[in-house]
């Protein structure tokens, strides 16, 4: 139950973000060049998968997923790949933390000042 919940967790995370993801994308894109942006989309997420199906299988190969194998194998594995997995979401919300903090430098006391 609780890979259940992490999948739905993600699956609505991702659902909920990428939307507004294209949508900048577009926005940013000179109107000559939204064909580009468009393949370019695709092309992102295609190398993405690519890059982490691969980098997954290394990390579960060297967390002992066929050297000792079996279920001592495959909880070290599962460990390794929990921890080398969580760095990506735990940089993505410091950038995003700190690109809000560049966007808005007083942060909500001055949003509360200047109304």
């Amino acid at each position: 139950m609780p890979i259940c919940a992490g999948l739905l967790l993600v699956g609505l995370g991702i659902g909920v973000a990428w939307p507004h993801l294209v949508t900048n994308i577009f926005k940013e894109t000179p109107v000559s060049e939204q064909g580009l942006a468009a393949g370019s989309i695709t092309t992102v997420q295609l190398y993405a998968t690519a890059f982490s199906a691969a980098a997954a299988g290394m990390v579960a190969s060297l967390g002992g997923l066929s050297d000792p194998g079996g279920a001592e194998g495959a909880s070290g594995a599962a460990l390794l790949l929990f921890g080398a997995f969580l760095v990506s979401p735990v940089l993505g919300v410091v950038s995003a933390g700190r690109l809000a903090r560049r966007r808005n430098p007083g942060g909500a006391a001055e949003a509360v000042r200047g109304s």
